[in-house]
């Protein structure tokens, strides 16, 4: 994997987080800790983790919470990689 590889790939996954985290914003149903009544995702009040919670605080399964654990662990398995190739850039450089 050479340097362009690795930037476009670390691009990618940072969009693809970034646009599937937007998504479940808008498909999440279950309100916060404080207002499980409410229907939808508040920025200041709910966590990001919440959108992976299977259980939503208004007690109903949220169906949606799989796609922000794959792309959470598409995330981790990228950072992983990208610190991986860039220590073998780093030790061939000097």
């Amino acid at each position: 994997m050479n340097k362009i590889n690795l930037k476009n790939s670390t691009l990618f996954l940072f969009w693809q987080y970034i646009v599937t985290t937007v998504i479940l914003m808008t498909l999440y149903t279950g309100g916060n800790r404080y207002a499980p009544e409410l229907t939808h995702f508040v920025l200041d009040q709910n966590y990001l983790s919440d959108l992976g919670r299977t259980i939503n605080f208004a007690g109903k399964p949220n169906a949606y919470s799989i796609f922000y654990t794959i792309t959470l662990s598409l995330v981790g398995i990228g950072i992983f990689l990208f610190f991986l190739q860039a220590t073998r850039i780093i030790t061939n450089k000097l």
